[in-house]
């Protein structure tokens, strides 16, 4: 398995072979593949993240055995910068997601609490790891509040980066379902409710309350994921 490197506006991955990285709208430039031997039973990636830092697009790979970032801004080279080890089991299912914010990368994962990566330097280093367990990872930067999903608490548990960037203290969780994914913005959070099977959308403009403003049944169920677009509409 491997890490696809794509740039159109900004640098996207995907975990596929090169010959079906090609799309609409988008061309294959690199792959990378720091960790080889991954089957269909043992990944070796999970999530992907991509920010700008002192110039530098960055890309953030969460890995089996931690966290490697890569220099993309020349997409057909990309040049390692350095890495942080994560707990993994080393055989079957594995999880590690991240997101970002200045200077730093966030990620989660089901094996140990959440690390805060300082990429500003080269190799990048780990500044700390507080929190708990999650299986994903989503920052609000207009708030500067990081929702971790899953993982140990099942629902969410929101934490204050305003506060410190490295040791953020717990504001509040949501505990009314199991969150999947979650994507917070502009005084509402989105919530994918994977295993009750539906959408909700909760407002967060009188934080630290919560407020259920809907919840939606998904056809099929297994509501994995959800974004807005630029309108939230």
């Amino acid at each position: 398995m491997s890490l696809s490197l794509v740039r159109n506006a900004a640098i996207a991955a995907t975990l596929a072979a090169a010959v079906s990285a090609q799309g609409v709208n988008c061309r294959l430039l690199s792959t990378v593949n720091p960790l080889t031997g991954a089957t269909a039973s043992r990944n070796n990636y999970a999530g992907m993240w991509g920010m700008v830092v002192n110039g530098r697009e960055l890309a953030i790979l969460p890995a089996r055995s931690g966290t490697f970032v890569y220099d993309c801004n020349d997409p057909a080279n990309p040049v390692l910068l350095g890495s942080v080890p994560g707990s993994a089991p080393t055989s079957g299912y594995y999880w590690r997601e991240a997101t970002s914010l200045g200077t730093y990368a966030y990620t989660s994962s089901e094996h140990q609490n959440v690390q805060a990566i300082d990429v500003s330097v080269t190799p990048p280093v780990l500044a700390n790891t507080f929190g708990g367990r999650g299986h994903s990872i989503a920052m609000d930067a207009g708030t500067r509040r990081l929702w971790v999903n899953g993982g140990a608490l099942n629902g969410a548990r929101i934490y204050d980066v305003a506060a410190s960037v490295t040791n953020p203290p717990l504001l509040t969780s949501y505990t009314g379902a199991y969150v999947h994914e979650c994507f917070p913005d502009n005084g509402y959070c989105y919530l994918g409710q994977i295993s009750a099977g539906n959408f909700r959308i909760l407002d967060t403009s009188a934080f630290p309350t919560l407020t259920i403003l809907s919840t939606v049944a998904t056809p099929g169920g297994d509501t994995h994921n959800c974004w807005t677009n630029k309108d939230a509409t």
